[in-house]
């Protein structure tokens, strides 16, 4: 989520930097924040980068955003060229920032325009790290206020805000909450930064607490109850409050006296997080599966299960996992998430990306001619919905007739929807603008549209075991 992720700093650029034929790649997000004035494209040619021109044309470029957007501050990202040429991004930086004033980032770890590939939050050249680079140092604020580092957002009802809001902490910063680029650096005063991101929190904590003496307590990727306990308590020391979690360590204990009587005769399965996988096998859950991204950040953890949980199978995950899950083994491995496989059992396989639907559908998907037997030929890409609909789909304008020119590319949905398609904030009216382009869930579940939550705390932890005693066997974030 490079592009995105840069985007929820407000009043800044993007500056994209390669050759013409890599802006196919995630090709929507650029179109959709090059129409927003956020992001502006420098594409190159061969010539530009044989002779060393490329270098000049970058700070041209630069100096022309300045003059014509006057931005808090630029972040580029270039194609794999520049990483060929070995680029002195820091030489290129320091020049530029002397020149401009505004402050200047180069996400050096993209070679793909936006894709980042084995960075976690710990690596400096991560989003979840870059996002806070623009921050500078300041004077604590004289009301106690909070940071909360995530790219995700914290609902009014979420369990952190509630308990933070009822110890009288009115001042809660969330990145995705700043309007302004001065909004943005009233972060620098916090009193304390939550980190609320699994891979890496603890480095991207003392990272920032180096940089601007914010101090940090790492919220994300706990799960145990009795850790959840500490975390909350040194919170409150932090802030000089009293944080009452009782209702919230109940409830959690009750989910798992109840998860640990629903997997008697069941085994169960983790995926993408040893973490969860770790807490659960430690709370005494017949765990004998993990497949999880295997890197520097979580070596600890891998030793961990080495050490003392040789019983489990810890696999390393093909491909970049969006998210976590739990399941008994009926659906391990098929993901129920609409970009994995899910559907019941025997549907494995049969994705919406791939064919799904009922299995008298198999061949027939969403991307091939899914839809009833009678519309096959007629698919979401196609014509699909019911055969009167022949010609709105859902690229064109699909939905119920008066719908038509509103599908889900466009504002599909109700007609008090128009505008909010797939593409931009499609789903129910209060989730506008958190379509499938931006993330998320809603209430933390997959298969769902919504700007990602917060995902911690006591109820993380609780909703995670729901997965276990659910009747459906698990449900995939």
């Amino acid at each position: 989520m490079a592009f995105s992720g840069f985007a929820l700093v407000p009043e800044t650029q993007i500056l994209f930097i390669g050759a013409m034929a890599c802006t196919r790649h995630r090709a929507q997000e650029l179109s959709d924040l090059q129409k927003q004035g956020r992001l502006a494209f420098l594409c190159l040619d061969e010539v530009d980068f044989i002779t060393g021109r490329y270098l000049s044309k970058i700070e041209e470029a630069i100096t022309e955003l300045v003059e014509a957007r006057h931005p808090g501050g630029i972040y580029l990202t270039a194609g794999c060229q520049a990483a060929l040429l070995s680029t002195d991004w820091q030489l290129l930086i320091d020049k530029m920032e002397a020149q401009t004033g505004v402050p200047i980032r180069a996400h050096t770890g993209c070679h793909l325009c936006g894709v980042q590939h084995d960075a976690g939050a710990a690596d400096e050249d991560s989003v979840d790290s870059m996002v806070y680079d623009m921050l500078q140092k300041a004077e604590r604020s004289q009301e106690v206020s909070v940071n909360v580092l995530t790219t995700g957002e914290l609902a009014p009802d979420s369990e952190l805000r509630q308990l933070l809001t009822g110890a009288g902490v009115e001042r809660i910063n969330l990145l995705r909450e700043c309007k302004t680029f001065a909004q943005y650096q009233e972060m620098a005063k916090a009193h304390l930064n939550i980190v609320c991101v699994e891979d890496g929190g603890e480095a991207l904590g003392q990272r920032l607490q180096a940089r601007l003496g914010i101090p940090y307590v790492a919220l994300g990727g706990v799960y145990d109850g009795a850790e959840l306990e500490r975390a909350y308590q040194a919170i409150g020391q932090a802030l000089g409050v009293t944080l009452d979690t009782a209702a919230y360590r109940a409830r959690l204990e009750a989910q798992l006296a109840q998860a640990r009587d629903a997997c008697k005769e069941d085994t169960v399965t983790v995926e993408g997080s040893l973490a969860v996988a770790k807490w659960l096998y430690e709370a005494g859950l017949p765990v004998t599966r993990v497949t999880a991204e295997l890197s520097g950040d979580n070596q600890d953890l891998q030793a961990w299960f080495a050490a003392s949980a040789p019983t489990v199978k810890v696999e390393k995950a093909v491909g970049r996992q969006g998210g976590y899950g739990v399941g008994k083994p009926g659906y391990g491995g098929q993901g129920r998430g609409r970009g994995e496989g899910g559907g019941r059992p025997e549907w494995a396989g049969r994705n919406h990306g791939e064919s799904g639907g009922r299995p008298e559908w198999a061949g027939r998907g969403r991307g091939e001619g899914g839809g009833r037997p009678e519309w096959a030929g007629r698919n979401h890409g196609e014509g699909g919905g019911r055969p009167e609909w022949a010609g709105r789909n859902h690229g064109e304008g699909n939905g119920k007739p008066e719908w038509a020119g509103r599908g889900h590319g466009e504002g599909g949905g109700k007609p008090e929807w128009a505008g909010r398609g797939r593409g931009e904030g499609g789903g129910k009216p209060e989730w506008a603008g958190r379509g499938h382009g931006e993330g998320g869930g809603r209430s933390g579940r997959g298969g769902q549209w919504g700007t990602p939550a917060v995902q911690c705390g006591y109820t993380a932890s609780a909703a995670l075991l729901r997965q276990l005693t659910d009747d459906n066997g698990g449900l995939y974030r």
